[in-house]
């Protein structure tokens, strides 16, 4: 066995560095905003369709919830349907109502 001070490998970080991006901030808030945004139109899109069927209040719910997932978010731009740049008093009241459900769901 021998005993010797050089390093038999050298440690680098870079811009993947084990798959995480170090890159520039700006770059990963784009991402992250064109992500949520993404995320709620899809939302909004099965919320859309899922008008008159059993799944309608929980899809409602996941949508309201990105909805305000995206309204949290700071500096996000403006979004093409001016339905998504705001909360109304009545989505407010509908994604409370399901905090009672919510309460009684048990994660492990």
């Amino acid at each position: 066995m021998i005993d010797d001070p050089c390093p038999l490998t050298l440690f680098r970080v870079h811009s993947q560095h084990v798959g995480v991006d170090l890159g520039s901030l700006e770059a990963t808030q784009t991402k992250m905003l064109k992500s949520y945004s993404r995320l709620l139109f899809d939302a909004a899109y099965l919320a859309c369709l899922s008008k008159g069927t059993p799944y309608e209040r929980a899809i409602k719910y996941f949508f309201l919830n990105q909805k305000l997932a995206w309204l949290a978010l700071p500096e996000r731009p403006q979004l093409d349907d001016p339905g998504l740049n705001a909360l109304s008093v009545s989505d407010l009241i509908e994604w409370l109502s399901f905090l009672p459900y919510l309460r009684k769901i048990t994660f492990f």
